[in-house]
């Protein structure tokens, strides 16, 4: 009964000129936008959205705007409450509570807007001593792989060697936490693919899985030059994301240098969804091209690791859903796993929210699979007009009967006739905040939603946070940069008092 309607659902706008109809999904829709360039996206659904999600959460984009208008909201909660002045009245017994956040941004480290936040240091060789849990790793690495031949993976030739890749790369997952092996050791063994050292920890260790020892032996064969060198291709092209300066920040070590003990730095993503945490995975598209594969395995991790904790409670389900945001899924951060998630997460309180420019995107990243993520959107919300699919709309839409009048000139007749309901034409004339909304179980309407400019309240409150969180990245980037200029001095004095006692 105190519990407001934001504690169960987006909020999505009204219905176009009828403000006091509110429009809500629940958390377990599935929610597709897409919408034009200049629309508003961000500003109208994306960031009220996020700051009202009720547990943890996965938020991806290509803009620090998103994180700064919510990384407040997120870290700091309130337990829901329909009134503001019961919660005034009460605050005694309804604190506000902290919640953790990781981040991880790519980039010049002078321009992050995350400095001063905690950055996620993940491993993903970290718990493949697991076969699954290696090949799981392996599939979302490969599949994260961009090119210009790739068309959604339906080619079989491709399909071939992208299976065949990811098996491979499972094996020196599961070969490299079988052995207490680093990034660099798997590095090293791509590039040398006969290296021995992963056959033999395979071949010796009790807890190997045989079938990791098959795929090398079978998908590395030197007498099938041609295949080899197309898994080697794919193989190459996973990888180099874990061998460039920002996948090696990004995984960090699993041991103390030349000591055998754990750095401690790792993050634990199973004990961040079980407090209802916040990651953000925020990559400029010049930036992202490089990292591609690894943020596609690390995002479906996620969602894994979700199902995992949602598998472990009693109900076979998690207590406040996890939601996944991604903004700018064509050009943004990669997550192939999303048409899986869509379909087959939902009972473990596992949604998600997308955002694209228009259809076509959706099919340049999942190909054959688009339609099937497009069909579980159980709320899809045009922005403006989408030629792709404003056909189909209008269709769906269906007609209505008008009453027309024919006069002449000693009488009237009045007849019935039909036309279409919602036209491409309307479509066409949808400005900047109106759509098209098309809800399972429901005919498509029209809808508007308010940016947060239009809200003053809500503005006023976001920029307030926008300010904190800028004063303390720039703090923290101007202490990084002191600590090191301090240590360059170091070492330059050490250079010089060591040049002096040549002399």
């Amino acid at each position: 009964m105190l519990l407001p309607t934001t504690a169960f659902g987006y909020s999505l706008g009204y219905v176009q000129g009828h403000r006091r109809h509110e429009l809500w999904a629940d958390w377990e829709q599935r929610v597709r936008i897409q919408a034009w360039n200049g629309w508003g996206k961000t500003l109208r659904l994306l960031v009220p959205i996020i700051r009202a999600l009720p547990g943890p959460a996965l938020i991806s984009s290509t803009e620090p705007q998103i994180f700064e208008s919510t990384v407040q909201a997120r870290q700091f909660r309130q337990r829901p409450i329909r009134w503001r002045w019961v919660g005034l009245v009460l605050r005694r017994w309804f604190p506000t509570l902290e919640y953790p956040v990781a981040v991880a941004e790519f980039g010049p480290a002078r321009l992050r807007s995350t400095a001063g936040y905690r950055r996620v240091e993940w491993n993903l060789i970290d718990g493949s001593e697991d076969m699954t849990t290696a090949l799981r790793r392996a599939l979302d690495l490969v599949n994260g792989i961009e090119d210009d031949t790739r068309t959604g993976g339906d080619s079989g030739n491709d399909r071939f060697f992208r299976d065949a890749a990811s098996e491979v790369l499972a094996a020196w997952l599961h070969a490299a936490a079988l052995g207490d092996r680093e990034i660099d050791d798997l590095l090293n063994w791509q590039r040398d693919l006969n290296d021995p050292l992963p056959r033999t920890i395979l071949a010796d260790h009790p807890r190997a899985d045989r079938t990791a020892l098959l795929a090398l032996t079978t998908h590395l064969d030197s007498r099938a030059a041609n295949t080899t060198s197309g898994v080697a291709r794919y193989l190459s092209l996973a990888t180099r994301s874990l061998g460039s300066d920002e996948g090696r920040d990004f995984c960090g070590r699993r041991f103390t240098p030349g000591r055998r003990t754990r750095t401690g730095t790792q993050l634990d993503l199973e004990e961040l969804i079980r407090a209802g945490g916040t990651i953000y995975v925020l990559a400029p598209e010049r930036y992202i091209g490089r990292i591609r594969p690894l943020l596609a395995m690390f995002c479906g991790e996620l969602f894994a690791v979700a199902e995992e904790v949602a598998l472990s409670r009693r109900s076979k389900r998690l207590a406040l859903p996890f939601i996944g945001v991604h903004d700018e899924l064509r050009f943004g951060v990669p997550v192939p796993s999303l048409p899986s998630v869509a379909n087959s997460q939902r009972k473990f309180g596992i949604g998600m929210v997308y955002a694209v420019q228009d259809s076509t995107q959706e099919d340049e990243v999942f190909g054959r699979r688009a339609a099937s993520l497009r069909a579980a959107a159980g709320v899809s919300i045009s922005g403006g007009i989408d030629p792709i699919s404003a056909e189909e709309i209008s269709r769906r839409a269906g007609t209505t009967p008008v009453v027309t009048t024919s006069r002449g000139s000693e009488f009237a007749t009045e007849q019935v006739s039909w036309f279409e309901a919602l036209t491409i034409a309307d479509q066409q004339r949808l400005g900047d905040g109106q759509s098209t909304v098309v809800a399972r179980g429901l005919t498509p309407f029209v809808a508007e939603v308010r940016s947060i400019k239009e809200r003053p309240l809500l503005r006023r409150r976001i920029d307030r946070e926008v300010r904190q969180v800028t004063r303390r990245a720039a703090a923290a980037r101007a202490g990084d940069l002191a600590a090191d200029q301090a240590a360059d001095a170091a070492a330059s004095a050490g250079t010089d008092f060591g040049r002096g006692d040549s002399r």
